[in-house]
């Protein structure tokens, strides 16, 4: 399985500036103004605004964001670097098992209620009692309580230092005056979204969905006023609107961006791939057989040419991936251990590929195929890959650990492996 990263933006030089004032928070605009963005394609155009589900347009099209907010903001360019925002403060307690949020007392729902400790208690508590409504991977609770109208602590039932992103940075807090009647949070039809961001939906229709300015937001007034989202049946039309100045942000894949779009307006069309994941080759270990042998992983991984994947899997917009860590480079390497730094190649290495198969019984038979006792009864071929070896009698353990056998390539840090 290979775990794409997002692809980079398009966007034209005016867009970037208004992005830029709509995150600082503190720039108005007497002129209305409307971005046209689109971050996939592909997808049927259903009115359903529902956070908790991932099958929802509000996910597909990652417009969550537009409408709902966090109790805070991580910036994942700069590893460390956290914002307050719904929540002012934040502390932990009891070695970890304890945190207790300070809200923003001047924040209002866009149906004028006021936000308090008691729905971001109700919103944990959704996700706590509803495994389906867990989209941000919050770790199991003990208990959530609403101490006073702007505080909420939640207890968990182990530390979680580690997981202050899935709490507090991914999961979006609902009304409970609105939720408390929706009978399975997880799949609920969800038509108008009720949150505090900085839009609400102001038309939806199969082709177009359009959004303005929440009068009731904490932050101040955006500099855009309207946000369209229109359908996009597949990449070449998203290319072809960006490329025609139908589009003024876009999140595509987009090979030679140079010729069919930055040339066209190179004064104002430009494009940004910023380090945002990585990229991962998964092995299946889960029926055995060659994969399962940590050994054969270790030469998988020494014999991909990751310069090729670059090229061939991200348009040579990425430079190969330099280490196995897993880290996004070079955003978090400040993070990165010695022993990982510079561990894996540019390009195969096939003197590795035979010592570290010819070590674990592997040798090239007529067919040039690295096999181990093929002429087992129980042999089969590994697909896709020159290597036989004999069934196994029993699977790995599921807690195996994969082994360094990930490629390719990095995207301004972020890593393909």
């Amino acid at each position: 399985m290979l775990r794409k990263s997002a692809a980079g933006l398009a966007l034209t030089s005016v867009v970037t500036l208004g992005l830029a004032a709509c995150a600082s928070g503190g720039t108005t605009t007497s002129t209305p103004t409307t971005l046209t963005e689109e971050s996939n394609v592909g997808v049927t155009f259903t009115r359903n605004f529902n956070p908790f589900d991932t099958n929802s347009l509000a996910a597909e099209m990652n417009l969550r964001t537009l409408t709902y907010e966090p109790l805070l903001e991580f910036n994942p360019l700069k590893p460390g670097v956290i914002y307050p925002w719904l929540a002012k403060s934040w502390t932990w307690s009891n070695g970890g098992k304890t945190l207790s949020f300070k809200l923003r007392q001047d924040v209002r729902w866009s149906d004028g209620q006021l936000l308090t400790a008691s729905d971001v208690a109700f919103t944990f508590n959704i996700i706590n009692a509803v495994p389906a409504a867990n989209y941000s991977g919050v770790p199991p609770l003990a208990q959530v309580t609403a101490t006073d109208p702007a505080t909420a602590v939640l207890n968990f039932k182990t530390p979680q230092y580690a997981n202050l992103y899935a709490i507090a940075g991914s999961t979006y807090i609902v009304p409970q005056h609105i939720w408390q009647s929706v009978s399975n949070p997880a799949t609920a039809t969800i038509v108008t979204p009720i949150s505090t961001g900085p839009y609400v939906l102001k038309k939806f229709s199969t082709r177009l969905a359009t959004f303005t300015v929440n009068p009731y937001y904490w932050g101040g007034k955006p500099p855009v006023t309207n946000v369209k989202v229109p359908s996009l049946a597949d990449n070449q039309a998203a290319i072809a609107a960006l490329a025609d100045g139908q589009l003024d942000w876009a999140g595509n894949d987009l090979p030679n961006i140079q010729t069919v779009y930055v040339s066209r307006n190179s004064a104002h069309n430009h494009y940004w791939f910023p380090p945002g994941n990585t990229v991962t080759l998964w092995v299946n270990m889960g029926k055995g057989g060659p994969l399962a042998d940590p050994v054969v992983r270790r030469a998988i991984s020494a014999g991909i040419d990751r310069r090729q994947v670059a090229r061939l899997g991200e348009s040579g917009y990425e430079n190969p991936a330099t280490s196995s860590s897993g880290l996004i480079l070079p955003n978090q390497q400040t993070y990165l251990a010695p022993q990982v730094t510079g561990d894996l190649p540019a390009t195969g290495d096939a003197a590795r590929v035979r010592k570290l198969l010819s070590s674990d019984g592997y040798s090239k038979d007529s067919d040039s195929m690295w096999a181990k006792n093929r002429r087992s009864t129980g042999s089969r071929p590994l697909s896709g890959s020159p290597i036989w070896a004999p069934a196994p009698s029993t699977p790995p353990s599921a807690g195996e650990p994969a082994g360094p056998t990930r490629s390719s390539s990095t995207r301004a840090g972020s890593t393909t492996r």
